[in-house]
């Protein structure tokens, strides 16, 4: 005859309940029977698990059950198969987008460029010629004075005095620096100029620009 072995068994003074056999005999172990004699019985805590049902895939698992495959419900969501990972940016792509992003920025300076530079030198250019835009008559009649007197050779008479000058032509309206070796008209004034030789006569001033921005003065006269 096999001894019985050691383990959980109904209580032969309480069937309600579960009573260690230690496989001579009763201990004063106890434990509450299972609900269910044909799946097993289950230990109370702090003894060997005997047996009991296995963790089936949408249970709750309970400490001491092996897993028997399915997908665990413990905090979050499963995993589901058959989804993807992120598909990652390759190296190469990066590199054209790299490439674009520096070609669209130089292509952007450029045109700022193309833009701000013409700008840039039309206000220098403008700058440069405010000195005309205010210049008269009579300004123009003593620089033309102090010319004749300073280029004036041993046998010319200069040009000592000039009044009542007046404006008989105007091109400061259109005027533009010109060209290196060339010169572009700004205006011309009309007047009564005193000669070192005590003559009058009618004298022209015409004034113009060269390309350093400096005023060419000619004198004629009737």
């Amino acid at each position: 005859m096999n001894p019985t072995p050691p383990g959980w068994y109904p209580d032969p003074q309480d069937p309600g309940a579960l009573r260690w056999f230690d496989g001579q005999a009763w201990t004063d172990a106890r434990a509450a029977a299972s609900a269910d004699p044909s799946t097993g019985m289950a230990g109370p805590p702090g003894q060997q698990w005997q047996g009991g049902p296995a963790w089936q895939a949408g249970q709750p698992w309970q400490a001491g059950q092996p897993w028997q495959g399915g997908q665990p419900r413990q905090g979050g969501q499963p995993w589901q198969g058959g989804q993807a990972p992120a598909r990652r940016m390759s190296s190469g792509a990066l590199a054209m987008i790299i490439v674009a992003l520096v070609v669209g920025a130089f292509l952007v300076v450029g045109i700022l460029s193309a833009i701000a530079i013409p700008v840039f030198l039309n206000q220098r250019e403008k700058a440069s010629l405010a000195e005309f835009s205010s210049l008269t008559c009579q300004q123009v009649a003593t620089n033309a004075v102090a010319l004749s007197m300073r280029e004036a050779t041993a046998d010319q008479v200069p040009l000592v005095g000039m009044t009542d000058a007046v404006v008989v032509e105007d091109g400061r309206k259109a005027l533009k620096v010109p060209e290196p070796g060339s010169t572009a008209f700004v205006m011309s004034c009309r007047g009564t100029g005193q000669w070192q030789d005590g003559q009058s006569s009618v004298v022209t001033v015409e004034v113009h620009l060269n390309s350093d921005r400096q005023q060419v003065l000619s004198l004629s006269w009737e």
